[in-house]
């Protein structure tokens, strides 16, 4: 078991000598710290790109934090879902998810973004325009029948055809 530490010294001198690699290295109450938590989040994303940062964060503050979740979500998408609802309702957060993260529709499968973003044509144009080809089939039943759309997640991926409206297809 990594050794934790439980002061923000400590963890700012365990951070400068490179010897944080996980955030369960960090004492729970610690995680509430946002500029500590912005501090070791690169280390930690660079030694261990395939933990999620935000599942040890329990401070429902942070979860709510805009800005924090703009600098997560920008290391990993897949952060995105531990943020709160409202957070996985806004477009730049997502946007910023998806854009450093391609699998972020995918792994969410449509459940952790808010469902009204995918009613929203704009919106999931912006996502196909990062070839986001995924959002396209838990878009709205509307999007997946307007051909534009239909059209720019097929020039993403031709396997989108099967999830056009049928009269489209």
């Amino acid at each position: 078991m990594p050794y934790v530490y439980t002061t923000k010294q400590g963890v700012l001198n365990a951070l400068n000598s490179g010897k944080i690699n996980s955030i369960a290295q960090i004492d729970d109450p610690l995680r509430a710290d946002k500029r500590l938590m912005e501090a070791v989040l690169p280390s930690i994303a660079d030694k261990n790109p395939r933990e999620v940062f935000m599942r040890g964060i329990h401070s429902e503050a942070l979860k709510a934090d805009k800005d924090f979740a703009l600098k997560v979500c920008k290391v990993d998408g897949r952060n995105l879902a531990s943020f709160s609802p409202e957070l996985r309702a806004d477009k730049d957060v997502v946007l910023t998810a998806a854009n450093h993260d391609y699998h972020t529709i995918q792994q969410c499968r449509g459940r952790d973004i808010d469902p009204t973003l995918l009613e929203d044509k704009s919106f999931v144009k912006q996502l196909l325009d990062l070839r986001m080809d995924d959002v396209f089939q838990f878009a709205s039943e509307e999007i997946r029948a307007d051909k534009d759309i239909a059209m720019q997640a097929i020039d993403v991926n031709p396997r989108q055809y099967k999830y056009m409206s049928p009269e489209l297809q």
